[in-house]
């Protein structure tokens, strides 16, 4: 009897029984990863927080993130601030902030320094319980289109991205996006 009960158990409390979640799944930047950024928009429940050089992809996104806000989700964007980009990519941005302004609810802000990752974080927790995240790295010698992104749903690791977004947005942003920075 004692030893059908620990081979049961066995089986089920081993170590080599744990399957830990995935840490980062990789997508191509393009299609596939404004794919994925759609779901994650569509699925939110509380927040959203958005890293970008100029959310020139908004147009792709639209629907989501005025679902979301119409849904009562907070959402946050913060920008790469005008020392960063070029005259090209600061047109890119005011227009765009035009659009996100006269669509939704949504908290804008420039980083007064470089941002080494670009992507979105959807619904964090501290307690690392909940919480979706994209995002790609900043390479300025390779185009956009030959790197990947990495998804993740690990809560922990989206709680430590949280903290990245939320430290960059509380001490190295401007609210004003008509100041140089």
């Amino acid at each position: 009897m004692q030893e059908e009960l620990v081979k049961e158990f066995a089986s089920v409390y081993s170590p080599s029984g744990f399957r830990p979640k995935e840490l980062i799944r990789v997508v191509s930047v393009g299609e596939a990863s404004e794919r994925e950024t759609r779901i994650m928009y569509a699925e939110s429940k509380r927040e959203i927080n958005v890293i970008s050089r100029s959310f020139e992809y908004y147009p792709k996104v639209r629907k989501e993130l005025i679902e979301a806000s119409e849904r009562g989700v907070e959402i946050k964007i913060l920008l790469l601030g005008h020392r960063f980009v070029d005259e090209r990519t600061r047109k890119v941005q005011s227009e765009v902030m035009k659009m996100v302004r006269s669509d939704i609810e949504a908290e804008i802000r420039l980083s007064k320094t470089s941002l080494p990752l670009r992507g979105s974080i959807v619904d964090p927790s501290y307690d690392y319980r909940t919480g979706k995240a994209i995002f790609v790295v900043e390479d300025p010698e390779m185009p956009l289109y030959l790197r990947d992104a990495a998804v993740t749903e690990n809560p922990s690791l989206v709680a430590g991205m949280k903290k990245y977004f939320d430290l960059i947005w509380e001490y190295e942003t401007i609210t004003d996006n008509t100041q140089k920075t």
